[in-house]
């Protein structure tokens, strides 16, 4: 079983301890679909639930990102460049004043930072990327987003920050106990079943008041007026 891009914002990544055993051994399966120790010990249990179940529900449910917001979110990702543009080099205006007065025991502090500020410039001076290599990525971020707002928006409870943004975590383990029940998933080792409930049993976690969490999903930060200012 292959990992989908549309998967890859939910990468929870976990370590547990399995005993030695046939890499072909079936160990779960999703949606009709086989998990082997091998397909496990590549990109992991929990991703590979989370992924497939999770893309079936933005089937299920017509989520999809629209064009406008996916010039919305490129948008505004140019924009961050710009103004991250603008920031380095007043900071390189600064640093090359501060090196012109630094004593002999600050210079070689103040130019290793001139010259990490000097390769950022360098980097986001570059041509912007080719509209078709950011746009897979904007998808899969817009996406990511509809689809933690309509789990939350059905579910509701508690939130907190995840690397792809506001993940709604009480909805999310509400979801998969929902379909572990109706059979969606099924894992059939007891040491990947710990592995895979790790994350969500953890403690672990700065969690977001609902009402909070209900303000972010709302309206992303791509999508705020004013939010590059």
């Amino acid at each position: 079983m292959r990992l989908s891009i549309a998967a890859l914002p939910f990468l929870f990544v976990t370590v547990a301890a399995h005993p030695e055993r046939d890499p072909t051994d079936v160990i779960a399966t999703v949606l009709g679909e086989v998990i082997t120790v091998a397909d496990a010990t590549e990109i992991g249990i929990d991703s590979l639930i989370n992924g497939a179940l999770l893309t079936q529900f933005a089937k299920d449910n017509g989520i999809e990102a629209t064009e406008e917001e996916l010039t919305a979110f490129t948008d505004w990702l140019a924009a961050n460049a710009r103004e991250s543009l603008t920031e380095f080099e007043a900071q390189r205006v600064e640093l090359l004043a501060a090196l012109e007065a630094a004593d002999d025991a600050s210079r070689a502090r103040i130019q290793g930072r001139l010259d990490t500020v000097v390769s950022l410039i360098e980097a986001r001076s570059e041509p912007p990327p080719d509209p078709a290599l950011t746009r897979p990525i904007a998808k899969r971020w817009v996406e990511n987003w509809k689809i933690q707002k309509a789990l939350f928006d059905k579910y509701g409870g508690r939130a907190h920050y995840q690397q792809a943004g506001v993940q709604p975590f009480d909805a999310v383990i509400e979801f998969l106990q929902e379909q572990e029940a109706k059979g969606a998933f099924t894992i059939l080792d007891d040491s990947y079943e710990d592995e895979f409930w790790t994350y969500w049993r953890s403690d672990g976690h700065d969690f977001i008041p609902e009402e909070k969490a209900a303000e972010l999903l709302a309206t992303p930060m791509w999508l705020k007026t004013g939010a590059n200012d």
